[in-house]
């Protein structure tokens, strides 16, 4: 290596030198041209210019030190074309230098001042400019060295760029020619171009990378032909379609060069106006079959279907462009990728991408076309693969490509069943990179989750951030700092999710909350801390909307007397009445089971009514009267009010609030192993919502649970003191318990409170609880 990069140093310093030694004598010879020009003497003039034109001939420069060379004559060229210009001003025929010229000894030097005699001839309108167009074709013919021939063409397009006839110039008066031999002229000297092009891979075939190099270095000399031909005003569509593009295409099959042909086909793409590609695209798609095998005609696809669609946003066409134009791309890729077996996994993903991105921009609604896309990724990862893992670059193109129809499609990406059987042939950690990507997109829009299967395929989709890999065991983790960064940010995503659920539909909401609660229940003892609390959360939420919306129900347009009753059920947030009776029975501390099965899916079971309760509150618990619930659970109004019939009606809801308490209360129960005092925490802000609902029996059964879990897994002195406060503070909130209740709910608590480990924590807890005593009073 070490010699190599010696050599090439030597290499470079040998270039300079000669180069240097070049630009010498020019500057000499200049010097004197110059002279030479101020004393109006045209063959002293025409001697020194050959003089300078000879260190053209030399075949010791690279091809970039030929060209640092070459730019440095042309501007001494054009201080000769002014020259010429001036003689004929002065009264000297064109016609008399174009000749003169074409004395000079030396053929490469005779060409060159041929060239730029020719152009002022053609400024001088002395002689019809295709006339002169063609003799300097035929002539420039002599020289068929590749590198200076290369050179000669590109001078030769150089000094005739603006004297070609075309719509709207002066050279296409009279017989001066037509836009027509415009186009021959360039089309031809762009095919003499490429065959001296091509022809310096055979020159110097000892290095193979650097003949590939110095190639690659002068490959704007031929694309420059093709730029000319785009900047023909008489050039439209319709032309462009039928004589242009198909003799170029024509040349370009026809050299078989593997650097050619992709360069010259990107120049046909980038040259020409957008309009020209969309007119024309059956032609352009029926030539990339015939490219050489080793041509990355993926790569000639791609830039077409970008400046496609660049074409479409410049226009802001209203109207979507025409299907044929994906069907067309669609079939070249297909033909592509068939006619190609050895072509590789990377680089079909990365065709269907680029196919499926153009499909976003053009036809953002059409899924059918996205899935189209898919199923073509789809099938080629199956069959490529063979079962072993994908690699890093066909990774990452897959991801990209689950990712390009976001913008369009968004959330309705992840309705395809494409999109999750390609999503599940990623690694586990791609899958939840592509996840998190989707959810951040989601999140930003005004996308609203008021479906179950919307919320189900939309989970199912971000599997991966919902629960570890099938396998792997969640508690063998690491417990680096970064994954644990990385979990709490993904549940904070996923949570983020439950505020897309519009809650005035409060049946919807609730189905897409049990979905919710099935796919987070999944999520392990690391997750579910962060995912079930905010959906305990939103249910009470709900719950709080569903009994609003019961309550409206029952109420008359007009009634005085509902109007009575509920100002009695609710008054000061439902303070228990005076007066109430106080006989008291056996009250249900459970929630009636689910009426829908399917709800046990997911975390979370029916209620068990065997439930091991505190003693205390199973003694005091059972001592409430009849008269003070009915037969549904409710609270039963006062007897000096009476019950209007319409409150016996049937729910305008198929899922009342009761159902949704039912929902926390199994929820809570299974978070109760994990997280013992969060769990209490959920049980308690649960008892004093349903307790402010009008459901007295279940907020006592939450208590009841809250009490359960104190008692079987509050075991640190810290953890109790907060659920001591936690006891108190529910208890405080809670107005529509009846007396005897209530004082076996406040004995416990103090009794809760006055077997704390430590003399001053007893003390400071039974101030706290002595104040239930007193509120009750």
């Amino acid at each position: 290596m070490l010699n190599l990069a010696d050599d090439d140093e030597a290499e470079n310093n040998r270039q300079s030198n000669l180069l240097a030694e070049c630009l010498k004598r020019i500057q000499d010879q200049s010097f004197q041209m110059m002279r030479s020009i101020e004393l109006v003497d045209l063959n002293a003039t025409l001697d020194r210019a050959v003089d300078i034109l000879k260190e053209l001939r030399t075949s010791a420069l690279a091809p970039r030190t030929y060209y640092e060379l070459f730019m440095k004559i042309l501007d001494h060229l054009r201080n000769l074309e002014d020259f010429f210009m001036n003689l004929n001003a002065q009264g000297t025929p064109m016609v008399q230098i174009y000749e003169q010229v074409q004395a000079t000894n030396h053929v490469l030097p005779r060409l060159y001042l041929l060239i730029t005699a020719g152009s002022c001839f053609i400024r001088s309108k002395e002689a019809p400019a295709n006339v002169v167009l063609s003799d300097l074709l035929e002539m420039s013919k002599g020289i068929q060295h590749p590198l200076r021939g290369l050179f000669l063409r590109s001078y030769l397009s150089y000094a005739t760029k603006d004297k070609l006839p075309d719509s709207g110039n002066a050279y296409l008066e009279g017989e001066s020619g037509s836009v027509q031999d415009s186009i021959d002229f360039i089309v031809e000297n762009f095919v003499e171009a490429n065959s001296l092009w091509v022809r310096m891979h055979t020159k110097n075939s000892t290095n193979k990378k650097k003949r590939e190099r110095e190639r690659k270095d002068l490959r704007i000399l031929v694309g420059m032909n093709l730029v000319r031909l785009s900047e023909l005003e008489g050039i439209d569509s319709y032309v462009y379609k039928r004589d242009v593009l198909p003799r170029i295409l024509d040349q370009v099959v026809a050299c078989k060069d593997v650097i050619a042909q992709s360069y010259l086909m990107d120049c046909l793409i980038q040259a020409f106006p957008d309009k020209f590609q969309v007119d024309s695209l059956p032609i352009f798609l029926n030539s990339l079959p015939q490219l050489k095998g080793k041509v990355k005609v993926r790569v000639i696809l791609e830039n077409l279907m970008k400046r496609l669609g660049k074409y479409e946003e410049e226009e802001k066409s209203a109207i979507e462009m025409d299907e044929a134009v994906f069907f067309q791309l669609k079939d070249s890729a297909n033909q592509l990728i068939t006619e190609r077996p050895s072509m590789s996994l990377l680089d079909i993903v990365l065709l269907q991408c680029s196919l499926l991105e153009f499909c976003s921009r053009m036809y953002s609604h059409r899924l059918d076309f996205v899935e189209i896309c898919l199923e073509g990724a789809t099938q080629a990862v199956v069959i490529k693969s063979t079962g072993t893992p994908l690699a890093e670059e066909v990774t990452d193109a897959i991801k990209r490509l689950l990712l390009a129809p976001l913008n369009s499609l968004a959330i309705r990406a992840a309705f395809s069943d494409k999109f999750v059987m390609l999503l599940r042939n990623l690694p586990w950690s791609s899958r939840a990179e592509v996840g998190r990507q989707f959810l951040q997109f989601v999140l930003g829009t005004d996308t609203t989750l008021n479906d179950p299967e919307t919320m189900e395929k939309l989970l199912t989709m971000l599997a991966a951030l919902i629960m570890e890999e099938p396998g792997n065991d969640d508690k063998e983790k690491s417990d680096e700092n970064g994954k644990i960064e990385m979990l709490e940010s993904d549940q904070n995503l996923l949570v983020k999710l439950l505020r897309k659920i519009p809650l005035e539909e409060t049946d919807d909401a609730f189905e897409v909350l049990v979905v919710a609660r099935k796919h987070f229940g999944r999520g392990g003892e690391k997750r579910i801390k962060f995912t079930l609390v905010p959906l305990v959360y939103i249910a009470l939420e709900l719950c709080r909307k569903a009994k609003a919306i019961e309550i409206e129900a029952l109420k008359p347009k007009s009634s005085p007397v509902f109007d009575a009753f509920e100002g009695n059920l609710s008054e000061k947030e439902g303070e228990v009445e005076e007066g109430k009776s106080e006989e008291s029975a056996e009250k249900s501390k459970i929630i009636p089971s689910p009426t829908h099965s399917d709800e046990k899916d997911g975390v979370g079971s029916e209620i068990d009514a065997q439930k091991n309760e505190p003693d205390e509150i199973s003694e005091k618990g059972g001592e409430s009267s009849e008269s003070e619930y009915d037969e549904s659970g409710e609270e039963s109004a006062d007897d000096d009010v009476p019950v209007p019939n319409s409150i016996s009606a049937v729910s305008p809801l198929r899922i009342g609030s009761r159902k949704i308490f039912q929902f926390v209360h199994e929820t809570v129960t299974a978070m109760a192993p994990l997280y013992p005092l969060l769990s209490l925490k959920l049980f308690l802000q649960s008892a004093v919502a349903a307790d402010r609902a009008g459901f007295v029996p279940i907020a006592y059964e939450f208590i009841s649970q809250a009490c359960i879990i104190y008692e079987d897994e509050i075991t640190e002195a810290k953890q109790q003191i907060s659920a001591t406060v936690l006891f108190c503070g529910t208890l405080t909130g809670c107005r529509n318990f009846p007396d005897n209740d209530w004082e076996a709910l406040c004995t416990k608590t103090a009794q809760y409170c006055a077997k704390l480990l430590k003399k001053s924590d007893q003390c400071r807890a039974v101030s706290l609880c002595s104040h239930l005593f007193w509120g009750g009073e």
